[in-house]
């Protein structure tokens, strides 16, 4: 009877567990380009129509590089999503050297091996830009009680009052829900061998500590 238990357990475990890596790496890319074209949308709106220029410069300029790094990222991520959909539908025949000219197969093979660690490095850039804005905000900007605080708002159409705080925490919800795709992704198993990323031999702490935070970064970016 435990052993049943222990097994009935260990199954529940793993549906509950094991399987929540849903995603292909594709539908990752499919769903993460939007989410950042919605982060662009918002970061560059707060920055324009929120007087954070004067009240709080920091927040403001780092508002504006947020954007244009998630602009970045997204155009980055929409080539990964064309170029795995044309790997994805290769056939033996479309390899011969005179077809896969023609098809750009090359390009897109470059494109789906090499712009992933440079989508990584600029969701992980981003989320950190936002972490280090959100705590400067909290302790350097004026808070919204202040006299001279009251007196500012934004403009339209992000009619409230300024709050750096509140509007950097909306800024991470895409983040956040792209990171929770990539935890759900399929990174083994199912991947095209050409996504295939070997393990090397490191040697001494630091080879460990940038193997961990390579491990680490795909936890939450394929």
């Amino acid at each position: 009877a435990l052993v049943s238990v222990g097994c009935v357990r260990a199954r529940v475990l793993h549906l509950l567990v094991g399987n929540m890596r849903l995603f292909h790496a594709r539908s990752f890319y499919v769903i993460a380009a939007p989410c950042f074209g919605v982060f662009v949308l918002l970061a560059t709106t707060v920055a324009i129509q929120c007087p954070y220029k004067s009240a709080c410069p920091h927040v403001h300029w780092t508002l504006l590089v947020l954007a244009v790094m998630s602009a970045i990222l997204a155009m980055i991520m929409m080539a990964l999503d064309s170029a795995l959909t044309h790997v994805m539908r290769l056939s033996a025949a479309d390899l011969a050297p005179e077809r896969a000219n023609k098809m750009s197969t090359a390009r897109h093979g470059f494109v789906a091996k090499a712009f992933p660690p440079c989508s990584r490095f600029l969701f992980f850039i981003i989320g950190v830009g936002l972490a280090a804005a959100l705590i400067s905000a909290k302790f350097a900007c004026p808070s919204s009680g202040g006299s001279e605080q009251d007196k500012l708002s934004c403009a339209a159409p992000w009619l409230a009052e300024p709050s750096p705080t509140r509007d950097l925490a909306i800024l991470g919800a895409p983040w956040l829900t792209v990171a929770l795709l990539g935890f759900c992704t399929q990174t083994s198993g199912v991947q095209m061998p050409h996504l295939y990323v070997p393990v090397p031999e490191m040697e001494g702490n630091v080879g460990a500590c940038l193997g961990c935070f390579a491990r680490l970064l795909r936890c939450c970016h394929p």
